[in-house]
């Protein structure tokens, strides 16, 4: 079913890239809490102090 394949994908992945898809590309909904739901029981309901950038700079910022 899909809810048993997006438990065994969210599983598969570290924890802040579960919670970076869940949180910045899943769209408000039903489908985005029972991500959440499924996130955080997996992990906690914690958040951890890492923060995922994007790369973003020029050949000229690299010295």
């Amino acid at each position: 079913t899909p809810s048993e394949w997006d438990e065994y994908v969210l599983g598969r992945l570290s924890k802040d890239t579960a919670r970076w898809i869940v949180f910045e590309n899943v769209s408000a909904g039903s489908q985005k809490e029972r991500l959440d739901r499924l996130v955080k029981n997996k992990f906690g309901a914690k958040i951890s102090n890492t923060h995922l950038v994007r790369e973003e700079g020029e050949e000229t910022d690299i010295e």
